[in-house]
């Protein structure tokens, strides 16, 4: 080869390079589509539901993601028929990925050929309680409670002083790391727990008793629910979701690595008033950040995809082998080196991080069980937010064999109060 081809073919390793660098990063980094966020947040649910229906007749990879946000606008809007068709739909896709062999979230979702997105295993298990929750709603405590059992899948634990970084770091040297080093443990999620609890209580399927007892060791501050619970002393049960849950946000290197950042400032407790009385104050159920922050709760593929590293040496390695093999008149070692160069930059591309992320979530959630005996009017407020207030008058209560269950969608930082 002479001097003139080695300089064409390095041009055309170079261009190769940067072309396939740029649509790597194109099509490897996935980002948020546009979201009917806006009309959701302002409590303008029938809006948002409008936005979304053109959306979840695509099969394309935000199919399960809108067909959740769908769901779930249905049901604070408490439209039943469309709840139900959305989230049986994201029922069924879920179910469709299965569990690996140590029974943790599902590692990959394909359907008819498109591999979808499929959220964090948290995402994933609060899919699983607003199924619940929708079932709730109308009655069906028996499919309430299946759906609630599916959302206690195992966890994968890297122990606890491991982050991301840490974890990408020791993947980086040890290639069976992120399938062999953790240990599949039992889930915390206490409202999974509670909500088939309920449902064996109140369809007599057995097993309450264990399940209300694993809710309150994960969450002995949920005392107060749990005994309400547990002796049936309540003829109305709401299931109320507050606030905006957390960001899924790209850093790190190349923008490799995921972490979930806060969005709402306020997470007191639920003060609950029937007929003037108050009744008390609530702890959160669930806190969705919390579970947003737990590297248990969250996939590995950002950090499979966290190739930055190997990237940076073979661009620095590649870099240094052009250089040489320019020195020393190298042809060879000149078009491997630029080789090199190209393959660090498609890999560092194609690490972007994926961000996209259920940015209809809440930041926590309440269950409300108490006694009305009578219609009467019932008011919750979440401590130190104003504007997350509700009343609902003359509420008609069900009865401790068949509690009237209702969902409530409630926001604070950034929603108007609602007009109702």
């Amino acid at each position: 080869m002479t001097d003139a081809d080695a300089r064409r073919a390095a041009r055309r390793i170079v261009r190769a390079a940067a072309l396939g660098a740029v649509c790597a990063a194109v099509s490897g980094c996935a980002t948020p589509s546009p979201l009917p966020a806006e009309a959701y947040y302002r409590y303008d649910f029938i809006a948002a539901r409008e936005e979304l229906r053109p959306l979840v007749e695509k099969v394309d990879n935000d199919l399960l993601l809108n067909e959740l946000r769908l769901g779930m606008a249905g049901l604070a809007d408490g439209n039943v028929n469309e709840t139900e068709a959305a989230l049986s739909r994201v029922f069924d896709l879920l179910s469709t990925a299965g569990l690996n062999k140590d029974r943790t979230a599902a590692a990959a979702l394909v359907y008819e050929g498109v591999r979808i997105w499929k959220g964090e295993p948290f995402e994933q298990a609060l899919a699983y309680y607003w199924v619940a929750a929708h079932y709730a709603s109308r009655g069906d405590w028996e499919n309430a409670r299946a759906a609630a059992a599916n959302a206690l899948f195992r966890l994968t634990d890297f122990g606890a002083d491991m982050t991301a970084e840490k974890v990408a770091r020791k993947a980086a040297t040890d290639e069976s790391y992120l399938d062999q080093g953790y240990t599949a443990v039992d889930s915390n999620f206490a409202l999974g727990f509670l909500m088939q609890a309920i449902g064996a209580d109140l369809t007599g399927a057995g097993g309450a008793k264990e399940q209300f007892d694993a809710a309150l060791k994960i969450d002995p501050n949920l005392g107060p629910v749990v005994d309400a619970l547990r002796s049936r002393r309540f003829d109305t049960l709401l299931i109320v979701d507050y606030g905006r849950g957390p960001q899924k946000i790209a850093y790190g290197p190349d923008n490799a690595l995921t972490k979930f950042v806060s969005r709402e400032r306020s997470k007191g407790a639920l003060r609950v008033t029937a007929g003037g009385e108050v009744l008390g104050e609530l702890p959160v159920v669930c806190d969705v950040e919390q579970m947003a922050y737990d590297l248990r709760w969250n996939n590995l593929e950002d950090i499979r995809r966290a190739k930055s590293a190997i990237g940076d040496v073979l661009t620095i390695g590649g870099g240094t082998a052009a250089v040489i093999g320019g020195a020393q008149n190298s042809d060879a070692a000149l078009i491997a080196g630029l080789g090199a160069v190209a393959m660090g930059l498609l890999l560092k591309a194609s690490a972007q991080a994926d961000v996209r992320y259920l940015d209809f979530a809440p930041s926590s959630i309440y269950l409300v069980p108490i006694r009305l005996n009578a219609p009467m009017d019932i008011e919750l407020a979440v401590v130190g937010a104003p504007s997350a207030r509700v009343v609902l008058p003359a509420f008609q209560p069900g009865t401790e064999r068949a509690p009237r269950t209702v969902y409530l969608r409630l926001f604070g930082t950034g929603s108007p109060a609602p007009e109702w």
